[in-house]
């Protein structure tokens, strides 16, 4: 048993520093140079990494629970229940050792502390092989490759720094660094210094017309505005030219409030010189969260983050943000944002679907509005809405203004306010049919990946394009999936009784990997900034499911009792979720955070719980059960791949948080009704 527990941790060095590698190199190797690679790619990537750690969790437990029975023989349910007990509090305390100390570290030293910690798990097992020669022979390698480890761990940023590298064959990475958001990293290609936000180039060049034309055009409609406020972007050009109205106090955040500290020694002094200017006032805090807590009011709202290619970045293109942009509006006040389009095919369907599925919800909140057809999309939206643009009028205003632009004129801003393009997509947008972009129904995200992915990857395109156009259909397939399984048990009941409690397994003690999904979302749609918090949340199911865990091994109960009273909760927790996604949007955030927490909590707890109780039912009426501890342990592993795949990659962005939940309400149902069939008994 010795031989095998340290071999079992020596595998798990090497795949841990596998998949480092991998993750790593491959991107590189495949041609996507810095950029974030592409939807079909980071699936398939997903699922390299996840298989083996799923083998190492599968296999990991079955040698614990051997473990224990090697010193005892008898209730074996109990002993195995002991090892999955062992198993989540060492999670538990690993999500928390991450949370408040680890999240500091970078990817190489996790990874080498991560190496050093299984081997010195190893070389405790192996001090009691009897064997002296292969004692000795292992704790000389272990030791040798722990004092390497040791060795890198202090060199661990120059290290991290040149494997960081591997993911720009064509650039130099100058620095790199985890924040609350995300990785933010700085490379240099030859005079030129590029700055990336979790993988996604922040365009730092100055696009002299995308910028005059996104800052210009809208201030047509002010006379002269005294607080302006930039959310993302502005070093590319928003923030030099939002300086040129010299009456006005500039407010300037990042999504990412890391950013700027990050790379401010690597701009030049220009825009350092802006930065540092008396009138720009930055702001160190989530835009959502500051526009929330701040009674400041502003004449102009500038938006200029990009696609919303995340659901972080999505919850600034939402019914819910353009709410609260209108409501920090001046009474004259305007807003503005751009997005792409395709200039030479103003039909192109899923652009347009792209399109309206944010233009909806903005002309719902700001009906007095403006479509510009320039370099990108333009935006625009009113406060007053008794104000329209007068296009000779806003040249001859934009002329008086003499604002030292090197695109804009007057002649062109009379040009983009008439030309017809901008009618076209108008028209385009009315014809369209699509759902709304929300909080907790991100449309937006798969619409911008269906519409980027349209050329390099059609197949894929018009398959994603499909799913979301028939989600309701998708939904009624999943929901009769899962009907034959329970005629197959009714059928097989009779000889195989244990089939009953194999399909509960499967379905209800993989609900703890569903319920982490949900939270986290919910969190990434509502609050943002996750990176940190994931391993918050996590330690708080493991902690729930510890704990449950702990009580059932304490006090012994009625197994099959139990097990109906907690997929009973559980049932009515899924149900008090989807009361709370109605009434998110009017929560305040600190609110939402303390219902996530105890969510994350109650959630691990119920499913804490189911696991040992059908394990237990389980086992007991095996004829050599020490053979059987893994089997309950591994459908629990299947079934929450098979969650992960159907929430995480359609139920969730294609049909929304509320549907997810419903679906989850109608699994928890059918668990429900078949643990109460009569006729179909539980195994003892």
């Amino acid at each position: 048993m010795a031989n095998l527990s340290s071999s079992y941790y020596f595998i798990t060095s090497l795949i841990l520093l596998s998949l480092f590698l991998l993750i790593r190199l491959l991107p590189g190797w495949l041609g996507f140079n810095a950029e974030v690679p592409d939807f079909t790619f980071s699936v398939l990537l997903l699922a390299v990494i996840i298989l083996p750690l799923g083998l190492l969790l599968g296999l990991g437990f079955s040698w614990g629970t051997r473990f224990f029975l090697n010193d005892h023989n008898a209730d074996v349910p109990r002993l195995a229940n002991r090892a999955y007990l062992v198993e989540t509090f060492g999670f538990f305390i690993a999500s928390l050792a991450f949370n408040f100390w680890l999240v500091s570290f970078n990817a190489f030293a996790l990874t080498l502390l991560s190496l050093i910690f299984s081997l010195f798990i190893g070389s405790l097992f192996i001090i009691t092989n009897q064997n002296k020669i292969f004692k000795t022979a292992w704790l000389v390698l272990s030791l040798t490759v722990i004092g390497l480890g040791f060795y890198f761990l202090a060199l661990s940023p120059a290290y991290e720094i040149k494997t960081a590298n591997w993911r720009f064959p064509q650039e130099t990475l100058i620095a790199s660094r985890n924040s609350t958001w995300g990785n933010i990293a700085v490379t240099q290609r030859q005079n030129q210094f590029n700055f990336y936000e979790q993988g996604w180039l922040v365009s730092l060049a100055r696009d002299f017309a995308a910028s005059e034309e996104l800052v210009h055009l809208p201030l047509l409609s002010q006379e002269a505005p005294k607080k302006i406020l930039i959310i993302g972007n502005g070093l590319s050009g928003a923030l030099l030219e939002t300086l040129k109205y010299e009456q006005a106090a500039i407010y300037y955040a990042e999504p990412d409030p890391e950013f700027l500290p990050t790379v401010y020694d690597y701009l030049n002094a220009q825009t350092q010189k802006q930065l540092t200017s008396d009138r720009v006032n930055l702001i160190n805090q989530d835009a959502i969260a500051y526009l929330k807590n701040s009674q400041e009011k502003f004449d102009f709202i500038l938006l200029n983050l990009g696609q919303p290619t995340t659901y972080q970045i999505n919850r600034f293109y939402t019914k819910q943000f353009f709410q609260l942009l209108n409501q920090r509006l001046t009474r004259d006040g305007v807003t503005a944002f751009s997005l792409p389009y395709h200039q030479e095919n103003l039909a192109n369907l899923f652009t347009n679907q792209y399109l309206t599925a944010i233009y909806q919800p903005f002309n719902e909140t700001l009906k007095n509005n403006l479509l510009v057809a320039g370099q990108k999309l333009i935006f625009i939206g009113l406060k007053n809405d008794n104000f329209t643009y007068q296009a000779s009028l806003a040249a001859e205003k934009f002329k008086d203004r003499n604002l030292a632009t090197n695109f804009l004129s007057a002649e062109y801003v009379k040009y983009a306010l008439t030309n017809e393009r901008a009618k076209k997509l108008l028209q385009n947008f009315k014809n369209t049919r699509t759902s709304s972009n929300a909080d907790l129904q991100p449309i937006a995200v798969i619409r911008q990946i269906i519409n980027n992915t349209e050329i390099a990857q059609p197949l894929l395109s018009r398959l994603l394009n499909w799913i979301l156009n028939f989600r309701w259909l998708l939904f009624a397939v999943l929901a009769i999936l899962p009907l034959p399984l329970l005629y197959f048990v009714k059928k097989s009941s009779g000889q195989r009784p244990e089939t009953k409690i194999k399909l509960i397994a499967l379905g209800a003690s993989s609900l703890s990997l569903v319920w982490e999904i949900i939270v986290i979302f919910i969190w990434q749609f509502t609050l943002g900034h996750i990176y940190k918090e994931i391993s918050l949340i996590i330690a708080l199911v493991m902690l729930g499911i510890f704990l449950a865990n702990l009580q059932l091994y304490l006090k012994p109960v009625n197994k099959t009792r139990a097990l109906k009273i907690y997929l009973l909760l559980s049932l009515i927790l899924a149900m008090a979720l989807f009361i709370f996604i109605a009434k998110a949007d009017s929560l305040s955030q600190n609110f939402i955070k303390i219902i996530l927490w105890l969510l994350a909590f109650i959630a691990g707890f119920l499913s804490g719980a189911i696991y040992p109780l059908a394990n237990a039912l389980y086992l007991e009426k095996k004829s050599v059960p020490q053979d059987e501890t893994g089997r309950i342990y591994g459908l629990e592993l299947i079934g929450g791949a098979v969650i992960l795949i159907i929430f995480s990659l359609f139920l969730l962005p294609c049909c929304g948080l509320a549907m997810l939940t419903v679906y989850l309400i109608y699994w928890l149902g059918l668990l429900n009704f078949l643990i109460a069939i009569p006729r179909l008994p539980l195994p003892h």
